[in-house]
């Protein structure tokens, strides 16, 4: 008992040629435009200025936010 049949594929013609298929995908020229520096899809990119004193700002509002739910006199 066979669960495969092995099916084999004659691509030649009664000539002996090879027969080809269609293609499965076509292709385009590639597309004309700027490449290099200075070559960008928006225009120009703004200068973004970068705060690097974040983390010194960010553990300061952290501790005045603890500050704030402590007692004002201590555990006693």
């Amino acid at each position: 008992m066979s669960d495969r049949v092995e099916v084999k594929k004659n691509y030649r013609d009664a000539d002996g040629k090879v027969e080809l298929e269609p293609k499965n995908f076509y292709t385009w020229n590639p597309k004309k435009g700027k490449v290099g520096k200075r070559c960008f899809f928006n225009g120009q990119v703004e200068h973004m200025p970068d705060d690097f004193n974040w983390p010194k700002k960010e553990a300061m509002r952290e501790l005045l936010e603890a500050k704030k739910l402590e007692q004002e006199k201590p555990f006693s």
